[in-house]
């Protein structure tokens, strides 16, 4: 007999629910899939939990690379805070809501500095936008999301529209 998948059986954060259950998360990554499919990038730039539960799948679909970029405060089994393509030239930071948007920021300056330390600042990556796996970013309008996080955001719709934002 197959295991029923329950969002009420789930212990979690309530925005990974969604991500916990194998239809919907197929779902969110074909949305994803088909936004980023209309642009030139080389690698996905991820973060945390939610970050993972996309961003590898996504990298393998996409056939482009993956960076990593662990928080700060964690215990972790290296001592590299970003681990990835170092050598990605434009990159999309994918991440499944933005409520202060100091994730993304944080990714973007770690990042930055990771290349810096090894190409130097004339070589480092341009960050073409941020990917919202929600339709809606947590407590913004997408222009207030802009302003507050200095990048562009694109969205990922209920039914997988999105609003061209790049």
């Amino acid at each position: 007999m197959r295991h029923k998948h329950e969002v009420a059986e789930l212990y979690c954060a309530g925005h990974l629910s969604a991500y916990l259950k194998p239809a919907m998360l197929r779902t969110k990554i074909l949305q994803c899939k088909a936004v980023l499919s209309k642009y030139e990038y080389d690698a996905i730039a991820v973060r945390g939990i939610s970050g993972l539960m996309l961003g590898p799948t996504l990298s393998v679909l996409c056939d482009k690379s993956l960076i990593v970029v662990r928080k700060h405060d964690e215990d972790r089994h290296s001592t590299n805070v970003c681990e990835g393509d170092r050598g990605a030239k434009r990159y999309i930071i994918v991440d499944d809501f933005i409520s202060d948007g100091d994730t993304v920021r944080a990714i973007y300056k770690d990042i930055k500095e990771w290349q810096e330390r090894s190409h130097g600042p004339e070589n480092v990556a341009v960050c073409l936008g941020v990917l919202c796996a929600t339709h809606i970013p947590y407590a913004f309008t997408l222009d207030q999301c802009k302003r507050k996080i200095e990048l562009d955001v694109m969205t990922v719709g209920p039914k997988g529209s999105s609003e061209e934002r790049w």
